[in-house]
């Protein structure tokens, strides 16, 4: 097995490098003397798989190429499979303990205000605790069956005033206030949009790096609340567009009404 493995790995670095090989340089690359990569080359070409038009020029034959697409295609569908259903299997999945969880133990997960929780309510994803952890602390996972990720959150977007049309003055702060109740992970961009947060009692989440953070909470299904000053509205429409979200814009203007 090893020794197909080596021939397939010579193979495709000469394939990159025709006409032109340098032997040495392949061992370097691969790891492996470079009298191993010459008996390979010599087995590649005895199989007729490459041809030598003088020393260090080779180049493949068609039924060379031939091989190495087969070969390469079953790779590929080789390392899905390990991927997919050997390692996702050892793969190791943090939460956060609902309560005192022992080693080892079965447990249901749930994702809840954007992180994903371990407990012993009922449940479609399982999964298996690797040691025990205290209620509030992070816990290792394993063997986790039917975890589905949750469908993104909505955004909405509060368009705040610039500071020379009023700013957080001329914002409708108790329109805030009743979105932010309904809002799992607020955010803030531009100083009008956090001062008039703070002037509605709402606490901020995220003011730097805003537009990023609204996307990751989102994409981790949690609904989101971001005022932003209306210079900056553009900027973070256009993050939220390519990122795939949907949002509703409000403006904040106490002349507009809600």
């Amino acid at each position: 097995m090893r020794a197909l493995a080596t021939s397939f790995l010579v193979l495709a670095e000469i394939a990159a490098r025709q006409p032109s090989v340098r032997q040495a340089e392949i061992a370097k690359e691969l790891g492996i003397s470079a009298q191993a990569v010459s008996e390979c080359v010599k087995s590649l070409i005895k199989a007729k798989l490459v041809e030598s038009s003088g020393k260090g020029s080779y180049t493949l034959t068609p039924k060379g190429y031939e091989y190495l697409f087969t070969n390469a295609r079953e790779l590929r569908d080789l390392s899905s499979f390990i991927l997919e259903e050997v390692v996702s299997g050892l793969r190791v999945y943090t939460a956060v303990a609902a309560e005192d969880l022992e080693a080892e133990e079965e447990v249901s997960l749930w994702m809840e205000r954007g992180l994903l929780y371990a407990g012993r309510r009922s449940g479609r994803a399982r999964g298996k605790t690797l040691s025990a952890a205290q209620r509030g602390e992070d816990v290792a996972v394993v063997e986790v069956r039917e975890l589905v990720a949750p469908p993104p959150g909505m955004i909405t977007v509060v368009k705040v005033p610039r500071v020379e049309k009023g700013g957080s003055r001329a914002s409708n702060l108790s329109m805030l206030k009743r979105l932010a109740e309904r809002a799992e992970f607020v955010a803030a961009l531009g100083v009008e949009a956090k001062v008039a947060l703070e002037k509605a009692g709402i606490g901020c989440d995220a003011f730097f790096g805003a537009p990023h953070a609204c996307v990751e909470a989102a994409l981790h299904g949690m609904h989101v609340l971001v005022a932003a000053v209306e210079d900056e509205l553009h900027l973070l429409l256009r993050k939220l567009e390519r990122a795939g979200l949907s949002y509703r814009v409000i403006d904040a203007n106490k002349e507009a009404g809600e």
